[in-house]
């Protein structure tokens, strides 16, 4: 007997064809369903659990010691209109958020941050803001690489600080700053019995001769003007400056504590030489006409070398110029050096717009009154942001009536 065998069922060709062009789509089907169903739940978890609204940072601000601020009108972005949009449609007014570009040039390489700077009201969390541009900078492929709560020195209200990166690079900065009630600053301002001088220098000239930076030069004030070198305007802003009888200072370039290559060129440097050191100064007063003295622009970890400092009053006492040391580090020795070199010298007091904006702007103005006041008198760094153009305009009638006299930064020099 033969072996019984089950008798198979013959499937035509066209049906196993077709069975064989299903399968592999069934498959792929299944795959994405999963694959969509991993990236939803990343992506909600993400949104939901790990977003950091702001870690706790230290009390504080750090003082200005970054690069030049170029433009304070609002650049087309596409990432930054969709952090506008975001505060906007929370109900922000678009005249609460400040922006400025800072750009730091070396050659024909430049690197640029855009920092907006919001007055938030007390009706909006600053964690809701928060949230809500981390979400706007994500759909943008965008990331937001630090999120720190501060308190500001000037009144203790809380600010959050945010860093953004596009591609690894940072590009914006963002300031939530809880919104106060204007001051009352006729009131706040103390009263003084006989002249008390105020000196404001003005920092940072020389990218462009822009509408803010004409109107500084034009204010009918003794304002002293602080120059960078070896920018488009430098020059030009020189002379107009001395046309318009305002006091003219070298902005010099000196080695911050976060030095990168991207920093111009002409920047003071700790390793330097005292020859290399004396041959930027001597070329940079070159540069710039009609200079009556330098202050340093950065500059954190320069200040404190003494050796290299000594290098710089050398080369300044020979060039008969002054110094003033911007103190963009509370632990700078360049004034003590200078006096000890018998170079007339002073410091600076106080950072006028460390936050953009007219409220914090007035404030510091009140502040700088009162250590004028008590010290018989003060020195001031502003920035040529059009809000610290308004602050000062605003404010030089209420200083005046209570007694307060502005002069050039040389009046206060010893």
């Amino acid at each position: 007997m033969g072996v019984l065998q089950k008798k198979q069922k013959v499937v035509p060709l066209s049906q196993r064809r077709q069975r064989k062009q299903v399968i592999p789509w069934i498959g792929l089907g299944l795959l994405l369903i999963v694959c969509s169903v991993v990236v939803s739940y990343a992506y909600f978890k993400d949104s939901l659990t790990n977003v950091t609204l702001f870690s706790r940072g230290s009390s504080g601000i750090a003082t200005p010691d970054y690069g030049v601020v170029v433009s304070t009108s609002r650049p087309a972005s596409s990432l930054g209109k969709a952090i506008d949009d975001a505060l906007l449609k929370l109900g922000i007014s678009e005249t609460d958020i400040h922006v400025t570009r800072t750009e730091r040039i070396n050659g024909e390489v430049s690197q640029v941050v855009i920092r907006r700077y919001v007055d938030v009201p007390p009706t909006y969390p600053l964690a809701i803001c928060n949230l809500a541009i981390t979400r706007a900078v994500e759909a943008k492929g965008a990331r937001v690489t630090e999120a720190v709560e501060k308190e500001r020195p000037t009144d203790g209200s809380r600010m959050v600080q945010m860093s953004i990166s596009e591609a690894g690079i940072p590009t914006h900065q963002v300031f939530l700053r809880e919104k106060r009630a204007a001051i009352r600053t006729a009131l706040t301002v103390p009263r003084v019995e006989k002249p008390t001088p105020i000196a404001l220098i003005i920092d940072d000239f020389g990218p462009s001769l822009n509408s803010s930076a004409e109107a500084f030069l034009r204010l009918n004030r003794p304002i002293t003007i602080s120059i960078l070198p070896y920018l488009p305007a430098s020059k030009s802003i020189a002379k107009i400056a001395h046309r318009e009888h305002k006091e003219i200072l070298l902005h010099l370039p000196m080695e911050p504590d976060d030095f990168r290559k991207s920093y111009n060129q002409h920047v003071l440097l700790s390793v330097m030489t005292p020859e290399r050191i004396a041959e930027e100064i001597q070329a940079a007063l070159k540069y710039i006409p009609y200079v009556k003295g330098v202050n340093n622009h950065m500059g954190s970890k320069l200040t404190r070398d003494a050796a290299a400092m000594r290098a710089v009053m050398s080369t300044l006492k020979k060039e008969h110029k002054f110094f003033i040391d911007s103190m963009t580090s509370s632990e700078s020795i360049a004034a003590q050096i200078a006096q000890e070199m018998g170079l007339p010298t002073a410091r600076n007091h106080l950072f006028l717009d460390d936050e953009v904006g007219l409220e914090n702007t007035q404030r510091r103005l009140v502040e700088l009154t009162q250590i004028a006041a008590k010290q018989g008198s003060a020195i001031g760094i502003g920035h040529p942001h059009h809000s610290t153009l308004q602050a000062i305009q605003e404010m030089i009638p209420v200083l005046e009536r209570k007694g307060y006299q502005f002069v050039f930064v040389s009046d206060l020099i010893h």
